[in-house]
């Protein structure tokens, strides 16, 4: 994973695809149970670690692609819960 911030042209596909992955790791973790998200998460990064060393596919594509759907989905729920909206 050279860049975290930076998506090249060869991965955006496959960062998109896994964005919807972190939103639903924070939904489950703020609105359904804490332990949930957590969960989901490791679940998330064991299969993904095992899915990389059998077939050596570059995962850290998906997994970056998570963690910019965790961030973005936990950067609008917390700007909505400041503002009181949730």
């Amino acid at each position: 994973m050279k860049y975290l911030l930076i998506i090249d042209r060869d991965e955006w596909k496959r960062v998109l695809i896994h964005m919807p992955v972190g939103l639903i790791t924070v939904v489950l973790g703020c609105f359904v149970a804490w332990w949930l998200g957590p969960l989901f998460g490791i679940g998330f990064l064991i299969y993904e670690v095992d899915e990389d060393w059998h077939l050596r596919n570059g995962a850290w594509k998906d997994i970056k692609g998570w963690l910019w759907g965790l961030g973005i989905t936990g950067l609008i729920v917390g700007v909505l819960k400041l503002g009181g909206i949730l």
